[in-house]
């Protein structure tokens, strides 16, 4: 895996053996910052069931101003940590959290964070999606016009309207779907 874009591009995104979590592939990740375009520029970004760093360190490439990487899984934190480290992305850029998702949003809100665009990956067998939609909707994380890009299956359905966040679209890439959310005001 590489960096797809931008001041990073071509750097190794390293995974571990036997890793629990499921990377985004390259071509899925070029074509998710391809549909945010300028809207990742300068965005605080949150990237939940980070796994190996790969869609924040993407838009950190990208312009983005600062990322908050999560995941409850310590392989996933060391590896995340090891890759931001190697690119050599300044330590001002971003921060680590080791939290399962549902608990972190409650977490943010109340050191009174705000995000702009929120990616959203959890293992494809876990029934969260819907969980974790509903705590970043209640949270009051997601800033106004923010997206929240949820990977999912494609057979995994998931809800038109949660809260103020509604689904605007969805893409197809052989067995992953994207769907996009924007938060309404």
């Amino acid at each position: 895996m590489r960096v797809t874009a931008g001041m990073y591009k071509g750097q190794h995104i390293k995974t571990r053996k036997n890793a629990v979590y499921r990377p985004t592939q390259d071509r899925v990740r070029a074509a998710v910052f391809d549909h945010l375009g300028d809207a990742i520029l300068g965005a605080r970004v949150l990237d939940l069931f980070c796994g190996t760093g790969a869609l924040g360190i993407d838009a950190l490439s990208r312009g983005a101003g600062y990322v908050v990487f999560c995941d409850k899984a310590n392989s996933a934190i060391q590896t995340t940590t090891d890759n931001l480290h190697t690119i050599g992305i300044p330590t001002g850029q971003f921060e680590v959290i080791r939290a399962d998702a549902l608990s972190v949003c409650s977490r943010l809100a109340a050191r009174g964070d705000r995000y702009d665009v929120v990616f959203m990956d959890p293992p494809y067998k876990t029934l969260l999606y819907n969980a974790v939609l509903v705590a970043l909707d209640s949270s009051g994380i997601i800033s106004d016009n923010g997206i929240v890009v949820v990977e999912h299956s494609k057979v995994m359905q998931l809800p038109q309207i949660t809260g103020v966040l509604q689904s605007y679209t969805y893409k197809r890439y052989g067995d992953t779907m994207v769907t996009y959310y924007r938060r309404g005001k």
